[in-house]
């Protein structure tokens, strides 16, 4: 038994499938008797991976195949986007097992990490001879399909009106939602809200297969007046980035991605924020090694002290507080606290660029243009009411509140406002609001630097 596209392939994957209410589709199979007798089987689907909301099926219970003949069937996938879960693989645990980390920030002692999980409908499709061929050995072939829900979100404006004043600007939320109960279980969408920096164009020199390493939509923002609001200080202030691709990668680290931080603003890089899959060490009876998890953290890298610093989980949330989606997206959020990028109360306006490579093509393979923010004066105040303060409930009927500071926005260099919903559906994440009348050319001090 085979696949019957691609042809003679011995098994059945569906890939990835975005639902976004109900699907239904079918993979043909290939049975082939090469024998000089018709053989009669039963058909069925052994499932090792039961995603509550999705089923596997064969198109018929039984078959007889002719001998020298091939008989065609189908497996049939089907799935409902309200009653899908956030389901793990059989053979892997909701969280990493707790070992001694590596890393300074780390290494109090053992951690059980949260994981984000794929989620799988698999198994295998047997054919059971029957008499007088009982005897013959079952056939079985893979079927593999990873599932996830999809939100249909928007904010209603498409502009708002800043000034300096301390009002609130609502972004109204709009559309089909994901509401199906909590994390980790359940599918909450989610929004991320930033300064936009950039919209890069589709760059025609990187080939297709590696299209998710060349950026899109670029944007910054800073929690530091909700830390202020929250009586913290500078030392506590996040800073985040937001990155849009024009194709999704399979995972976070398939797209290696460094933000670069010229915290003096003198053209030479100080330190850099990129992400990186957990790193443990485990020690056996007569050595001790290094492994690589698949809980993904960004870190940050001082070039002046040669000091790493583990910092958040990749989209800043703990996958059992809330869910943004890590596979198959285009779209990803890497954060850092402003002090261990080297920032600095007082003198906390910075420039960076951001850049895309892979190894064996070359580096860089996309770069953003130089761009300056302020952690400690964004042009847009954006406080979220999820762990991280730049997400909200992409949910049809809530509000955004958005405060701005208009010659901070200016002296940003920003674009607008970006929204990122993270469960729409693929090339509908990433979503503009321009912003009015904050423009015009940013005013610079007499040795041409932009300043508030």
């Amino acid at each position: 038994a085979m696949a019957a596209e691609p042809e003679g392939l011995v098994s059945v994957s569906f890939g990835f499938v975005e639902v976004s209410d109900t699907i239904d589709l079918s993979k043909a199979v290939e049975v082939v008797n090469r024998g000089a007798e018709t053989v009669s089987f039963n058909v069925g689907i052994d499932l090792r991976a039961d995603l509550p909301g999705a089923s596997l099926l064969p198109s018929v219970s039984q078959i007889s195949v002719p001998a020298g003949e091939t008989v065609t069937l189908s497996v049939d996938l089907s799935a409902t986007a309200s009653e899908l879960r956030d389901i793990c693989d059989p053979g892997a645990s909701r969280y990493v097992p707790a070992k001694t980390p590596f890393g300074p920030e780390l290494a109090t002692g053992p951690i059980a990490a949260p994981r984000s999980c794929p989620n799988v409908e698999a198994g295998y499709l047997e054919l059971v001879p029957l008499s007088p061929h009982s005897n013959h050995p079952t056939i079985r072939l893979p079927v593999h399909a990873v599932l996830r829900p999809t939100a249909d979100m928007v904010a209603a404006e498409t502009e708002l009106l800043i000034t300096n004043d301390t009002t609130e600007h609502p972004l109204h939320l709009s559309g089909t939602h994901l509401n199906s109960g909590t994390a980790p279980l359940g599918f909450r969408s989610l929004v991320s809200a930033f300064e936009l920096a950039e919209v890069g164009p589709e760059n025609p020199s990187i080939p297709d297969e590696y299209r998710s390493y060349d950026l899109g939509h670029i944007g910054v923002t800073s929690d530091h007046a909700a830390r202020v609001a929250a009586g913290q200080g500078f030392e506590d202030t996040v800073l985040s980035f937001a990155i849009e691709a024009h194709a999704p990668m399979t995972h976070p680290t398939a797209m290696y991605t460094v933000v670069w931080i010229d915290r003096d603003r003198d053209g030479e890089f100080d330190a850099l924020l990129e992400k990186h899959p957990m790193i443990h060490w485990s020690s056996s009876i007569n050595d001790s090694w290094v492994y690589w998890s698949d809980v993904y953290r960004t870190y940050t890298y001082d070039f002046d002290t040669g000091e790493v610093r583990w910092q958040f989980p990749v989209n800043s949330l703990a996958e059992t507080e809330a869910r943004a989606n890590l596979f198959n997206t285009d779209s990803l959020v890497l954060s850092a606290k402003a002090t261990d990028l080297g920032l600095v109360e007082g003198d906390s306006r910075f420039d960076y660029t951001i850049t895309t490579g892979v190894a064996g093509f070359g580096w860089p393979m996309d770069s953003s243009e130089i761009h300056t923010f302020d952690a400690a004066r964004p042009g847009l105040h954006l406080t979220g009411t999820q762990t991280a303060p730049m997400f909200w409930d992409d949910l049809d009927g809530g509000v955004i509140p958005v405060k701005g500071d208009r010659r901070a926005y200016i002296a940003n260099g920003s674009q607008g406002l970006l929204l990122i919903h993270h469960h729409n559906a693929r090339g509908a994440r990433a979503q503009v609001i321009d912003i009015v009348p904050a423009t015009g050319e940013a005013p610079r001090d007499p040795g041409g630097r932009v300043v508030p």
